[in-house]
């Protein structure tokens, strides 16, 4: 079997930034920690960020290797919940 992570890799090599996305349930981002050691061992110099929802923020912001967390509403209320993904932008 090949394996396709190679080339994934290569592409992302000279990535400056990558946002994570998270969908905020607290089992799959306790999960997510240590993808995200591996993800910083393997790329040092890149500008790691996560977008999850608000109430795992904390959690993610006492990561070491998370140079910044970005919280969303989990259950929005009102009509213009997608204005907070405008912030991915910056």
């Amino acid at each position: 079997m090949k394996d396709k992570s190679v080339p994934f890799f290569d592409a992302i090599r000279g990535a400056k930034k990558i946002l994570v996305l998270d969908l905020g349930f607290l089992g799959d981002t306790v999960h997510l920690v240590p993808a995200l050691a591996c993800i910083r061992a393997a790329l040092p110099q890149v500008q790691l960020e996560v977008m999850t929802a608000e109430h795992v923020t904390d959690l993610l912001k006492l990561t070491p290797w998370v140079d910044r967390v970005l919280g969303y509403p989990r259950f929005p209320k009102g009509p213009k919940w997608y204005q907070d993904f405008a912030r991915v932008k910056a």
